[in-house]
């Protein structure tokens, strides 16, 4: 039996936002790395706007992580891009505990 999927864009923001703040990178550092603007990089991370195909190839580059991670928050990481793990490995001194609150609440789809 197979398992139905479904894409959620709020899901998939966190989860950006989540790898971006571990690899500790501003929104504007990855807009300029995807050639988009940072406020496109705010809406994608936010659930506003979807994903490209092609904008998720890069991010799985950057981030060195799979598809699904980015997609469904599951693992198949290169490197833990958990909230958890984030705290854990550190990297988090330019970064407010509000950008990883609401990181977390898109997670659990409170926001």
């Amino acid at each position: 039996m197979s398992v139905k999927r479904v894409i959620d864009n709020k899901k998939i923001g966190a989860n950006i936002r989540l790898a971006r703040v571990k690899k500790m990178m501003s929104q504007s550092e990855l807009a300029k790395l995807l050639g988009v603007t940072q406020t496109h990089m705010s809406n994608l991370e936010r659930g506003r706007c979807g994903i490209t195909v092609t904008m998720l190839n890069e991010l799985t580059n950057i981030f060195e992580v799979e598809t699904d991670a980015l997609l469904y928050g599951t693992p198949g990481t290169h490197s833990d891009t958990s909230l958890a793990g984030v705290v854990k490995n550190g990297g988090i001194e330019n970064y407010t505990l509000g950008d990883l609150i609401k990181a977390a609440k898109l997670l659990d789809g409170c926001e």
